[in-house]
């Protein structure tokens, strides 16, 4: 974070309870986020993520993305990435089962955040969990529960 001078911001658990307490209204968009950087990492308060997600997580790496192509010329044989409209995406790291695990979620900022979840299906792309584990996961990325 230092080397490529991302901005990390924290969140407070009281802020954080609020903010998952609230309700969006109808035509809220992620265009309607107002965001310091197109690129930030959020610090999350453990307790909170773990009593909300069901994971072990605390740090969200987001991008907020024009559409266009993406490419990182100093990493040798690293692909361009087009991002045909554009989008917010993020990922995480979750400790769960004994296992670091990934994940990775993006949505059109276009989209209106009350029907983002359910327009759009979950894909694992392990093939090495359960039904039960798939949907656990699933629920982890789209930071819902059922």
């Amino acid at each position: 974070m230092i080397r490529h001078r991302v901005t990390l911001f924290f969140v407070r658990e009281d802020f954080a309870r609020a903010v998952a307490a609230t309700d969006l209204p109808h035509d809220f968009t992620l265009d309607d986020l107002h965001w310091p950087l197109p690129g930030i990492v959020v610090g999350f308060p453990p307790r909170f993520m773990q009593e909300y997600m069901g994971r072990d997580v605390c740090y969200v790496y987001a991008a907020n993305c024009d559409a266009g192509d993406y490419h990182v010329s100093a990493l040798a044989g690293c692909p361009t990435v087009v991002v045909p409209k554009n989008k917010v995406g993020w990922q995480f790291y979750a400790w769960g089962d004994g296992k670091l695990e990934s994940f990775v979620t993006s949505y059109f900022r276009g989209d209106r955040v009350d029907e983002a979840i359910s327009r759009y299906g979950y894909t694992d792309y392990t093939g090495s969990r359960d039904a039960e584990g798939v949907e656990a996961d699933h629920i982890a990325t789209d930071g819902y529960r059922l």
